[in-house]
C-alpha cells in the first residue's frame, strides 16, 4: 500500500500525478502546497505524496464539499488494506474519476486492486488501474481496459460538447453520463462489496447516501495514448 499507518482512516486526494495525504509540517516527507480557500485567501497545507494506493473497495459515495465557489460534488472511493482504511476523493466531473469508473465492470471488486498515479510533462496526469491476474489488463501497461468506451458504448450516455445543449455551456456536460455510472454502481457494485465486507468483518455496512444532481464545471484530465493504445482514440476530455 503506502507504508505502515496507524489504525485510522486516511483521506487522500489526487494532485500533480500523486496521491496526497495531509500531514504535519515537520514530517520528513512533507511537501508544501498553497491554495485559495472559499474567501480567496491563500492557504498553505503540507502533504505526503504517494505513487500508488492498493486496497479492496468497500464503498463508493457521492458527496458535496464546500469550496471557494460554493458546494462541489465529489466521488469518494473507500478502501481497506488489511485493516487500514482510506478514502480517495476525486471531483465529480473529472477525467480522473472516469479513468476508474469506466473500468469498473472489468475490475474484480472482490479482490484488492491498485490505483497508480502518472505525471507526463508539467501538468498532464492520469490514474491507471491495475490488478493481479486480471484478464482485462493491457498486456503492455497492465492498465485495466475500459469497459465503456465513449462514442462506442451505446448504453453510455454521451457527453454534451461545449456550446451545445440547453443554455449553450462552454464546458463539457457529463450530467447524464455520471448519473448512468452512479445508477450502475448502486445496482451492481454496492451490493457486491457489501456482501464481501460483511463476510470479512461480520458487521453490517452503512447505507450509502446520494446527492442531488447539480450543474458542474468539469476538471478534465487527459487519457494518454501510450497508456491506452488498445483503446479507440477519443476527443472527449479524458
Amino acid at each position: 500500500m503506502y507504508g505502515n499507518r496507524s489504525p485510522r482512516k486516511d483521506f487522500f486526494n489526487f494532485s500533480r500525478g500523486k496521491f496526497a495525504l495531509r500531514c504535519e509540517p515537520d514530517h520528513k516527507d512533507a511537501v508544501k502546497r498553497t491554495y485559495q480557500d472559499k474567501d480567496n485567501a491563500e492557504k498553505v497545507v503540507f502533504e505526503r505524496r504517494y505513487d500508488a494506493l492498493t486496497g479492496r473497495l468497500t464503498n463508493i459515495e457521492r458527496v458535496k464539499r464546500t469550496m471557494n465557489k460554493g458546494q462541489a460534488p465529489y466521488w469518494v472511493f473507500h478502501f481497506d488494506d488489511g485493516g487500514q482504511e482510506f478514502t480517495l476523493s476525486l471531483p465529480y466531473s473529472s477525467g480522473w474519476a472516469k479513468m476508474i469508473l469506466l473500468r469498473m465492470p472489468n475490475i474484480d471488486i472482490k479482490r484488492p486492486f491498485t490505483l497508480e498515479g502518472c505525471l507526463f510533462g508539467e501538468k498532464d496526469t492520469a490514474i491507471m488501474v491495475k490488478q493481479e491476474d486480471n484478464s482485462n489488463a493491457d498486456e503492455k501497461t497492465g492498465n485495466i481496459r475500459r469497459y465503456w468506451i465513449p462514442k462506442e458504448s451505446k448504453e453510455l450516455p454521451p457527453m454534451i460538447p461545449p456550446g451545445e445543449g440547453f443554455g449553450g455551456s462552454d464546458k463539457w456536460d457529463d450530467t447524464s453520463q455520471n448519473q448512468f455510472l452512479w445508477e450502475w454502481i448502486v445496482k451492481n457494485v454496492l451490493p457486491e462489496i457489501t456482501i464481501v465486507t460483511q463476510a470479512v468483518t461480520q458487521e453490517p455496512v452503512k447505507e450509502t447516501p446520494s446527492i442531488e444532481e447539480t450543474v458542474k464545471e468539469p476538471e478534465t484530465s487527459t487519457e494518454f495514448e501510450e497508456l491506452q493504445k488498445s483503446d479507440e482514440e477519443s476527443d472527449l476530455p479524458f
